[in-house]
């Protein structure tokens, strides 16, 4: 079963009568790929819907950038049939990519309940600065597209109580890893979930931190 066909089978069901899943975050993972700009996703509140943005705002270039654009067009379309997920509030769209400072960054804000949010951050576009920063990953202790994921979680936190999952694809499983490890104490309590799909790991030294400890079950 691939997403599409999760989608299929239970994009009408309730989050009350199925309660969250990986596979829920895996989608919304997907969805934080989505080119949001130039909407009132760029707001930072979450009146803006998932509902608004495919019934009037999207089109096939909202997902030409990124992999495997023709599935990404069905996996949108079958959205719109999913009351599961059709009715998510869609905010905070960030965008930020220097050359300059080699990051390619990212990321979205999914309401699933009035107090349970989807912190989604983008994995690796088809950016040279983005490919660059991912060979980064691979000796620097910290790079800039992880301390704007801090920054973006905190910023968000700050203006709406819950509870949160974090998450993402590629890269992006780093970057929730890393803001959940390195916000306050009184964020992480309220950090429920971490999904890190198919992302890349931390140095020795990430993973010895006691905050890593502390989330690492989550």
């Amino acid at each position: 079963m691939n997403v599409i066909d999760y989608l299929k089978k239970y994009g009408n069901i309730s989050f009350t009568d199925k309660p969250f899943n990986e596979v829920d975050a895996l989608v919304y993972s997907q969805l934080s790929y989505f080119d949001f700009s130039d909407t009132s996703c760029c707001n930072e509140n979450l009146d803006y819907s998932l509902k608004s943005f495919l019934d009037n705002d999207y089109n096939k270039k909202r997902v030409a950038a990124i992999w495997n654009a023709k599935e990404n067009h069905r996996f949108a379309m079958e959205l719109k049939k999913s009351s599961r997920f059709y009715n998510s509030g869609v905010g905070f769209y960030r965008f930020d990519i220097c050359n300059k400072t080699e990051k390619q960054f990212s990321a979205c804000v999914f309401s699933i309940t009035d107090s349970l949010y989807y912190i989604g951050y983008r994995g690796t576009d088809a950016s040279f600065v983005g490919w660059k920063e991912d060979l980064n990953l691979g000796y620097l202790d910290v790079i800039p597209s992880q301390k704007e994921a801090l920054d973006y979680f905190v910023n968000f936190a700050s203006k709406y109580d819950g509870t949160y999952i974090i998450g993402g694809h590629s890269k992006g499983g780093n970057l929730a890893i890393y803001a959940a490890v390195m916000c306050y104490d009184r964020l992480k309590r309220r950090i429920i979930g971490i999904y890190n799909n198919d992302g890349p790991g931390f140095l020795e030294s990430m993973l010895e931190r006691k905050s890593y400890l502390e989330v690492k079950d989550r």
